[in-house]
C-alpha cells in the first residue's frame, strides 16, 4: 500500500503517521531496542528508508533526500547504542 505521511521519532518509539479515510491514523514501527537495522537508498531528489525491526521490514519511499539522510543518521545512532 502506498500512502503519504510523516515519520515521527519520540523519545523511545518510532511511528509513521498518515491519513486513512480522512481520519488521522498511525502505524507503530518499533521501540528503539527492537530496531535491528536501517538502510538508505538515495535517489536524485527522493530517497527510500527501509527499517527492519524484530518482526517486520518497513519501506518508506519518496522521502526528501535531506530528511532521509537525517533520519538515517538518527536511527543509525540508536541502533549503535542498542548494541552496546
Amino acid at each position: 500500500n502506498i500512502t503519504s505521511g510523516y515519520l515521527v521519532l519520540t523519545d523511545k518509539k518510532l511511528f509513521f503517521y498518515f491519513y486513512s479515510n480522512i481520519a488521522r491514523d498511525k502505524k507503530f514501527i518499533a521501540t528503539y531496542p527492537f530496531i535491528i537495522s536501517v538502510n538508505l537508498k538515495e535517489g536524485l531528489i527522493y530517497s527510500t528508508l527501509t527499517i527492519n525491526n524484530k518482526k517486520e521490514s518497513i519501506k518508506i519511499e519518496k522521502i526528501k533526500k535531506k530528511d532521509a539522510i537525517e533520519f538515517y543518521s538518527i536511527l543509525s545512532k540508536i541502533i549503535k547504542n542498542n548494541r552496546k
